[in-house]
């Protein structure tokens, strides 16, 4: 709302194959993700920013396999 800033924090375990890294790093890009581990055949990914974004982030990246997800739920503070 206009009285609150709101994010909420996601961090995941996703599958990834050499062959499929370029496109996760895109996506990953594009919302401003960070990759903070990678590993033979999955990256841990972190990204923050309101429900929609990251929904929207979701909804290109479980295709992928999410192997596992962590995420807060809405954090708010009063604006001002």
């Amino acid at each position: 709302s206009a009285q609150a800033t709101e994010r909420e924090l996601l961090m995941l375990k996703v599958n990834a194959a050499a062959s499929q890294r370029a496109e996760i790093v895109q996506v990953c890009d594009i919302f401003r993700a960070k990759i903070i581990d990678v590993s033979a055949d999955s990256v841990n990914i972190e990204m923050t920013g309101n429900t929609n974004k990251v929904q929207a982030f979701l909804d290109l990246i479980v295709p992928y396999g999410i192997e596992e997800m962590a995420r807060t739920g809405k954090l708010a503070l009063k604006r001002g």
